[in-house]
Formats: structure tokens, C-alpha cells, sequence
């Protein structure tokens, strides 16, 4: 993995402008905000189409391709850009979001109080008690294995 980020940098990948928004609102993203909001937030397209509108702007204004006279925009050649620089924007989004979760995934876990939780039915009360009685007699199984008779 450490490779993997090292190659980013030898590439200068990482330091296009656009790549370096994605990976900075990913991480602010998945920092800032709840699961159901961060579900709501990439199934939007206007965040693809902001986006898409900032790739564009960049591209206009800094990384326009010129026709060989010099004065007019060869506009295939920008286009082709624009939607390149739009893509490494999302890429980089997803993918910073993804290394987010990936590093979080073992988090810790409240315990959940399932007798305070309404609705809690008769049926799930039985399983609960059921694996209380599995576990302490699995405890009580172990124990007697570790201790020796004489």
C-alpha cells in the first residue's frame, strides 16, 4: 500500500489540482458527515454536475488547448480535457472515501441495550437469553477443560 501512495507522488499524479479537491473533499466528506447524509450526498448528481462544472472552469481557464495559430481553442482537444479532469475529480473523491472507510472499518462499537429498545418482541428476547445460556455454558465447558483433575 505504502508503494502504491509513493508511486502517486513519483508520478506527480497527486498533485494535479483536481485530483488533490477529490482526495481533500473525500476525506473531508467522510469526516464531517453521517452515513445517511454521505449516502445522500454521492447518489445526488448535482454534486457530479459541481463537479463537472469546476473541472470545466479549471480546464477553461488554466489548460485550454490552443489551435497551432495560437488565438483560437482547438475545442475537441479542451473538451476531451474538461472530461478528463472530471473524471480524475470523481476517481479521486470515491477513491479517498474509500481509503477513509478502509482505514475506519475497525472502529469501535457501542453495545446496544436491547431491552430498552421499543418494540423489542418476546421472540428476540428468547434468542437473547438463549445465547447468554450458550456462551456461559461454553464458558463453564472451557474452564473445566483448563482445569486439571486429579
Amino acid at each position: 500500500m505504502i508503494k502504491g501512495i509513493l508511486a502517486l507522488f513519483n508520478l506527480g499524479l497527486i498533485y494535479n489540482p483536481m485530483v488533490l479537491l477529490g482526495i481533500l473533499s473525500g476525506f473531508i466528506a467522510m469526516g464531517a458527515l453521517e452515513d445517511e447524509q454521505l449516502h445522500a450526498l454521492y447518489t445526488n448528481y448535482h454534486l457530479y454536475l459541481l463537479m463537472l462544472l469546476i473541472a470545466c472552469l479549471y480546464v477553461y481557464f488554466f489548460k485550454r488547448t490552443f489551435m497551432q495559430n495560437g488565438y483560437d481553442t482547438d475545442w475537441k482537444a479542451t473538451i476531451q480535457t474538461m472530461v478528463g479532469h472530471f473524471l480524475m475529480l470523481v476517481v479521486s473523491f470515491i477513491l479517498s472515501m474509500l481509503f477513509v472507510m478502509s482505514i475506519s472499518f475497525g472502529g469501535t462499537e457501542e453495545e446496544v441495550d436491547y431491552d430498552a429498545l421499543p418494540g423489542f418482541t418476546q421472540v428476540e428476547q428468547d434468542i437473547k437469553n438463549q445465547q447468554k445460556e450458550l456462551q456461559e455454558n461454553y464458558d463453564a465447558i472451557m474452564k473445566a477443560i483448563d482445569t486439571p483433575v486429579m
